[in-house]
């Protein structure tokens, strides 16, 4: 799993840590905080599930008004299925997330689907818009993303809707055409931010502000993707207190000095 043109809108989203416990000690159980803020965010939060079902509505409205979409290319992880209770039992149970432990999520088809995802792919379906599926899961574990999709609602999903990631980067960068990709992920959207920083990441979305709402839709992640890896150079192959860290250092802060001034409040 990680990080997904005609349709798309950013909705911007943001969770609150615990600052002065990780600048002080960013050691596992202060990780384990900002994870599971992030999850209770994504879980429980009525923000969030009113902001995937704002992104469906403007997807499928799009399709709606626009009969020139034919083909729709979607996100699976965090977009149609929601994995959140995996990282919810890695967290709890102080487990990896290793192949193995994934492998043995997907195999369990409990997998439940994201808040108006069901409604949206079947409503795809039903007017005869041809559906991809992009996905970085391993190849042997494509039959049971699909039971685990069909158990969830999706409606008329095959094998043959699965498109790996490598095959839809190369798709693209060959020319392939589209009419629309909905995802997590900013990277998905153009090759040009492929391995870019998270301030280059920023320049992009507000150069390509316009398309925001009418060409792009993009669906909230705030537990992993490229807005985290593109903080550091080789970010991945940090271990949790370094990332602690460079997550800190990199917040934009206020620093305090100026004169409070009294008058203001009229003492």
């Amino acid at each position: 799993m990680k990080k997904i043109s005609l349709l798309m809108a950013i909705l911007g989203i943001g969770f609150i840590m615990n600052v002065a416990e990780i600048e002080a000690a960013p050691n596992k159980a202060n990780i384990g905080q900002q994870s599971s803020l992030a999850l209770l965010w994504m879980q429980d939060g009525a923000e969030y599930k009113s902001l995937v079902h704002q992104a469906f509505n403007i997807a499928e409205k799009r399709v709606r008004e626009d009969k020139m979409i034919k083909k729709v290319f979607v996100r699976v992880d965090e977009v149609l299925l929601d994995n959140t209770p995996y990282f919810a039992w890695l967290l709890k149970s102080n487990e990896k997330d290793t192949i193995e432990n994934r492998n043995r999520w997907y195999s369990s088809l409990d997998a439940e689907a994201v808040d108006g995802a069901v409604e949206f792919i079947n409503y795809l379906n039903k007017n005869n818009v041809e559906v991809k599926l992009i996905t970085s899961r391993d190849r042997n574990v494509y039959d049971v993303t699909i039971r685990n999709m069909n158990k969830a609602g999706f409606k008329a999903l095959t094998l043959n809707n699965l498109i790996s990631e490598s095959d839809f980067d190369s798709y693209v960068k060959n020319g392939g055409k589209y009419t629309a990709i909905v995802t997590n992920d900013l990277n998905d959207f153009s090759s040009k931010i492929d391995g870019k920083n998270y301030r280059e990441r920023k320049a992009f979305a507000d150069n390509q502000k316009n398309d925001f709402g009418k060409k792009w839709v993009i669906i909230p992640n705030v537990l992993y993707g490229d807005f985290e890896t593109s903080l550091s150079k080789g970010y991945d192959n940090l271990d949790n207190n370094k990332k602690a860290n460079v997550k800190i250092e990199t917040l934009n802060e206020w620093n305090g000095t100026r004169e409070f001034d009294r008058n203001i409040f009229n003492f």
